[in-house]
Parts: C-alpha cells; structure tokens; sequence
C-alpha cells in the first residue's frame, strides 16, 4: 500500500491509484519559486467532490497545521455545506510546505480550470496572503472574514490597548472591557446596514479617549473594501450560514480528533489514504443513510418538520392576529402576494419577524433561528399555511438533487463505457449477496458511531441525563465488539493486523 520512499509513494497515490478513480489531481514543483529550495504542493478531489463543488456558491477555506511530523507542512481544505445532509461537506484538499500565496492561487486556478470552480462566496479567517490569493484566482468572488476570527482578532488588541489612569481599580478596568467587548460584538452580528453604520460611529465616541484602539479600529472601519469583508449587512443571503469559518473549523478538529487520533501521522502519503479512504467511506455512507432513510429522516427534514409541526399547532382564529400582509393588512390576495409579510413572534407578543417573498416563494425570515440556519423557520411555516406560497429552499434543493442524480448518471455510464455487461442476478439475490449487503449496512451504522464522538463528549456535560439510554447503548456496543470477536476467532485466517503507518 505504502511504498518505503515516501516520495515515490505519494507520486504512486496521485498519479496511480487516485488517477484510476477519476480523482482530479493537481501537482506542482515550487522550487522554481523558491530559489531551488525543496517545496511542493499537491491536491486532489474525488468524482463526488467535484460534482459538490460544481453545485454550490459558497465555501469555507481554512488551513490546518501539525498534519505530519514535519511542522511546516500544511493541509488546506475547502468546505461548503452538503445540499442534502446539511453539514460540512470537504470539496477540494491540498497539501503544501510553501506558507505563502503561491500555491494557494495556483490551486485555486486549477479548480476553476479543472472542476469549474466557480464561487459566489467564500469565507476565509483574517489572512492577507489568502485574501490575496484569492482576489488573484477568482476575482469575481466575494470575500468574508469569519465572524468568530474577526471578534477574536479585536478582542485581543482591545485587551492590549485600552488603558485607564491608576484611579481605576483593575476590576473597574475589567468591567470597562467587558462593556466595550459586548458593544463589539453586537456591531458584528448588526444586518442592518443604517444600525449598523451608527453603532460603528457610537463606538468610535466611546474609545475616542483611546487613541491606540480607537486608531486600529479606524483600520476596520474606514476602509470601505475591508468593511465589506466582515460587515454582516454585506453578506449575500445565500452565504449568512458561512458567517463563521464552523464548518471548516469542525471538519478540521474532527480531522485530527478521530482519523489522526490527535497524533501528527509521520509521512503524507498516509494522509492521502485517510482523507481517500476513511473520509471518503464516511462521506458516502452518511449520504446513503439519508437515501435510505435508515427508518428515520435527514438532519434537515427533520428540523423542517418540526418547525411544521410548531406553525400547525398555532389555532386559525389567531392567523389574523399574527400575520400582516406587505400592505399591513390582514389577508393573502395575490396583488398583495409578493414583499415583506409581517409574523408575529410565538413567545413574544410585540416582536414580530418579516418574512420575504419573491417570485412567489418565500425567501428568508429575519428571526435568529433563521439567519443562523438558513432552513425554513416557524414563522415560514406558519406564512406557507397561511397563503400556500412554497419555499425557495426546498425548490433550490430539489434542484441541486436533480444536478447530483444527473452527474451520478453521467459518471454511471462513463464507467460502464466498453465494459462487458454481466448477466443481472435475480431480484431476491443470493444469500451471499444478501450477507454483503447486511454487512455494508453494519459498516454504515459504525461510521455513524466513529463519528459520534464530539456528540458523546456534550452528553456527558448535561446534568441530570436520564442514564437509561446510555446503559442500554453500552450493552449494544458491547454486545457488538463481543459477536465481531466471534467472528474473527472463527475466521482466524481472513484476518490479520493491518501494517498501517503513524
């Protein structure tokens, strides 16, 4: 699997085993860059990667640093969110020891060269170099700071720079930070672009006797271009759930979490091997659940269903009361049809949430659970139940699904291309079949568990857990590792310990 030199090891991966899959394979010699110094950068994507990316508009690009034993290796990943299981979906990956713009514009050229990569949107932390990279690449795409980098970044230097005379206590002088953090962070997450703007300026007259932070947060502010990095009414509405670089930042801790075992692997080409074979398997299979359903729905269907289910308890002689049409009256004409709609909040009497609807399908709501999920919420519901208009989300949806079936269909009949069509087996299949397919549904359910883990670690935080469920997940799980020992004292011969490389 693993030749001895690593080198000739990775070429084998790329330009071998990958190539055979259809991979897309980007590789390139930086030494020509760097004065002849020994520096490399190589990526690769799968078929299914490359039809993700070719359906999306906005992604995530983040770094991850201590992926092999040597420090300054770097594995760089583009995430965007998966249309059907609605999390962090890797599209695109490559591995450098070149830390600057270089390989990240040529990597980023190729993707849009190669798998027409071709991003409304992408979030990046506060890195120049990669800004630049990426202004260079894809000039036409739009770039945003990570809310949670940006936050940290200023707090930071506010803690560095913000001073008081010796007549304040250091409490005084804490909570006098604390005030300021606060204010920071509701400039932030302010969509509103007037209120936003003259938050900005409130801001600025209370450091105004702060010249150090009050000049660096000029920097931020006065600067049009990088106002518009990290300045939420400036986000798209198809990109407020990239706001912050989460799905990246998750994909990478789980990375190094469960496949690295928070251990550096020695050499890349066993990176290659995770990300193509373990991360793959996962991918598929986490995909397959949702197809076939597994008795349960998708983490979104899910959450639609109970935001349905909230707007559905809401009694019809209170839909007046609660729903205002854009001309503020109650009613759902079709001149009246399209605009902002007005809900009432379900907790609170006198706060009410506007609602969109363009070309006949609702669009967006301003309610929290919405602008951080960007899933259909109870007031969209409770709106649909009202004037039947149907949801942008679930049209949009159903087409990127139609885009999918279509690749997989195209990729379907490139493979079968001169291949000799084997003779179909009967419906019910053989025992045999049926034993394989028993065990890749097994196979499934322990993917599932491999990646349970962060879920594992927040359960033991809530106090007061009924421990009846965890006492009868223990027996289950112990009940599996004790028949799949079985399994292999019976067949000693087909199983032996695997020469894998840390």
């Amino acid at each position: 699997m693993f030749a001895s030199d690593e080198n000739a090891s990775i070429s084998i991966w790329l330009n071998v085993k990958l190539a055979e899959q259809n991979y897309c394979i980007f590789e390139i010699n930086l030494s020509v860059y760097n004065d002849g110094k020994k520096q490399f950068a190589f990526g690769f994507q799968s078929p299914m990667q490359v039809s993700i990316m070719r359906i999306s508009q906005s992604f995530c690009l983040d770094a991850t640093h201590s992926i092999s034993s040597r420090s300054n290796e770097v594995l760089y990943t583009l995430v965007t969110r998966h249309p059907q299981t609605g999390k962090g979906f890797p599209v695109a990956y490559m591995v450098t020891n070149n830390q600057t713009a270089i390989p990240i514009k040529l990597w980023l050229d190729h993707l849009r060269i190669k798998s027409s990569f071709i991003p409304m949107n992408i979030t990046i932390d506060c890195s120049i170099m990669e800004v630049n990279a990426i202004k260079e690449a894809l000039p036409h795409a739009t770039i945003h700071y990570c809310d949670f980098h940006v936050l940290r970044t200023w707090q930071h230097n506010l803690d560095s720079k913000i001073k008081l005379n010796a007549s304040y206590t250091s409490e005084q002088l804490g909570n006098y930070k604390t005030a300021l953090k606060n204010y920071l962070r509701h400039i932030l997450i302010e969509s509103n672009e007037d209120v936003f703007l003259r938050a900005i300026e409130d801001f600025k007259l209370m450091v105004q006797d702060q010249p150090q932070f009050l000049k660096y947060f000029k920097k931020w502010t006065e600067n049009e271009e990088l106002l518009r990095r990290w300045g939420r009414p400036y986000v798209s509405q198809q990109h407020q759930r990239y706001v912050t670089n989460n799905y990246v930042e998750s994909w990478h801790n789980q990375l190094k979490t469960i496949y690295f075992g928070r251990a550096r692997i020695r050499r890349l080409d066993r990176l290659i091997f995770i990300l193509t074979n373990d991360v793959e398997f996962y991918f598929e299979q986490e995909v397959e659940r949702i197809h076939f359903n597994n008795d349960k729905m998708g983490p979104i269907d899910n959450e639609l269903a109970r935001n349905s289910f909230v707007a559905s308890k809401i009694q019809n002689d209170m839909l007046p009361s609660m729903i205002l049409n854009p001309l503020g009256k109650t009613g759902n004409s079709m001149d009246d049809y399209n605009g902002e709609w007005q809900i009432r909040s379900f907790v609170t009497e006198d706060k009410w949430y506007t609602v969109n609807i363009s070309n006949d399908l609702i669009q967006s709501c301003t309610c929290p659970n919405f602008l951080t999920r960007q899933i259909p919420c109870k007031h969209s519901h409770l709106l649909k139940r009202n004037c039947g208009a149907k949801f942008s989300f679930i049209e949009q949806r159903e087409i990127a699904g139609v885009v999918l079936n279509r690749q997989d269909a195209v990729n379907a009949n490139e493979n079968e291309v001169e291949e000799e069509v084997e003779e179909e087996l009967e419906s019910g299949g053989t025992a045999e079949d049926r034993g394989v397919y028993v065990f890749d549904e097994i196979a499934a359910y322990s993917a599932t568990m491999h990646h349970g883990f962060e879920d594992l670690q927040t359960l033991k935080t809530i106090p007061g857990l009924d421990q009846t469920k965890a006492d009868l997940i223990k027996r289950a799980l112990a009940d599996t590792l004790r028949l799949m020992d079985e399994y292999r004292s019976e067949n000693p011969s087909y199983f032996r310990n695997l020469n894998t490389q840390r």
